[in-house]
């Protein structure tokens, strides 16, 4: 069994997840089970949203009467970054206990530290975090690496390929569409399945296994949990901006084919 963190290696993780979703996934038509379709619709209900699932497309309405296109392929990638969208937010999660323990208010406080962090600013938010991660964790190594690990994430952007600033309720979209090679324009909904996935027990359930809610469905590879690499990090290189890392891998650009009998149309609204 390997080491366990309580931070995983972002970079490793997104890596991982997105040449997961480049080798395994199939772009086909794709029939999703009566499980998951009655499963994600009582998802929506509790937001006031409905859903018309059409062969290969759903339909989503929403409280104001606006319609969201979604081919049923998006359901299938959207699973790849879950466990991505959920570290995320544990690393948001810690960030804002230690913004809370100095008294700093979140969202100023990120953006001091992503524009303009200084050596005082990284000795007090490291022995910060380190405090509250030994708060739990009697491992030194371990608090010590998950500190660096939070640092990194709050200064060093490019480490998660982030945009917006991680006080934001969206900064994790561009982080999930970019890993899919995703355009945000036109397939942002992505994101917002992730987040469902990872909010609701039973559709966290259903896709941790693309078996369990398509029937159709064919991968390279059936299991895509992602394979962690052993870390290469040399202490205090978290906070090196320059440490060598391979890049987060892009898919080639793949566009989504819907057989031309469900082909997407524009749906006015009537009235």
């Amino acid at each position: 069994m390997g080491q366990k963190h309580i931070l995983k290696n972002l970079h490793s993780l997104i890596r991982n997840s997105a040449l997961s979703y480049m080798n395994e996934f199939v772009w086909q038509d794709i029939e999703l089970t009566t499980e998951f379709k009655n499963a994600y619709e009582r998802y929506l209900k509790k937001s006031n949203y409905d859903i018309e699932f059409l062969g290969a497309t759903a339909v989503i309405t929403s409280p104001y009467a606006k319609y969201i296109y979604v081919p049923n392929q998006w359901f299938v990638i959207a699973s790849y970054a879950i466990e991505t969208y959920e570290e995320l937010q544990k690393y948001k999660e810690f960030f804002k206990k230690v913004a809370n323990h100095l008294k700093k208010q979140p969202e100023t406080y990120a953006k001091q530290l992503r524009d303009s962090a200084s050596l005082s600013d990284r000795t007090e938010f490291v022995e910060c975090a380190k405090e509250i991660f030994l708060s739990f964790c009697s491992d030194e190594n371990l608090a010590e690496e998950s500190s660096c690990r939070l640092w990194r994430f709050v200064t060093d952007y490019s480490w998660w390929s982030g945009q917006k600033t991680i006080d934001r309720g969206d900064f994790y979209v561009s982080v999930i569409l970019n890993m899919l090679n995703l355009v945000n324009t036109s397939q942002g909904y992505v994101a917002d399945i992730v987040n469902a996935y990872a909010n609701d027990i039973e559709l966290k359930n259903l896709t941790a296994s693309i078996d369990a809610f398509t029937v159709n469905m064919e991968t390279l590879n059936s299991n895509y949990d992602c394979l962690y690499e052993t870390d290469k990090e040399i202490r205090g290189s978290e906070e090196n901006k320059s440490d060598g890392e391979e890049t987060i891998p892009r898919p080639e650009t793949a566009k989504i084919r819907i057989s031309g009998t469900n082909a997407l149309k524009e749906i006015k609204l009537k009235g």
